[in-house]
């Protein structure tokens, strides 16, 4: 997924980030509770590619991506959306998802709406994302291992800092 037009970023031409947004195509993407033996259903092509796009895109410019997925109405959905992916078994998907949220928190911004959603008013629905993030440190695929690793970093040195 090589963008063949330098112009323009992947959430300008095909806006991605409503693919995260759980509705009736996929409403049901993680079955079970938040204790990390979840089954995840088969993650759609359109998902798939949604990860593929933000990559590309925050590869590009990872400020200017983090801004555009920050201003989206549903922000917080995306973002329990990608933290759920973190449960696949799929490394691609995993790792694109860390990467994802690890970019993410790299801002301010970033950070302030990841905590907002993680730490208040935790739904039966909200992954518990630390206990995830430690869990992808005893991933077999060295990328989940890093981006997990480089999330938790940010997150302590912000309540350190």
């Amino acid at each position: 997924m090589v963008n063949v037009d330098n112009n323009n970023f992947y959430f300008d031409i095909k806006n991605y980030f409503i693919r995260f947004v759980p509705n009736q195509d996929n409403l049901d993407i993680i079955n079970g509770d938040d204790k990390l033996n979840l089954s995840i259903n088969p993650i759609s092509r359109s998902i798939r590619h949604a990860l593929e796009y933000c990559v590309n895109d925050l590869r590009r410019d990872r400020d200017k991506t983090i801004e555009r997925l920050l201003s989206e109405k549903t922000v917080n959905d995306i973002f329990r959306s990608i933290a759920q992916l973190l449960l696949s078994n799929d490394d691609r998907v995993c790792g694109n998802s860390a990467y994802i949220l690890g970019s993410a928190v790299e801002l301010e911004p970033g950070l302030k709406q990841f905590l907002t959603v993680f730490s208040t008013d935790r739904t039966s629905n909200t992954v518990d994302i630390i206990r995830v993030l430690c869990h992808l440190l005893k991933h077999s695929d060295s990328e989940c291992v890093l981006n997990a690793a480089g999330t938790l970093g940010t997150i302590k040195i912000f309540y350190n800092g």
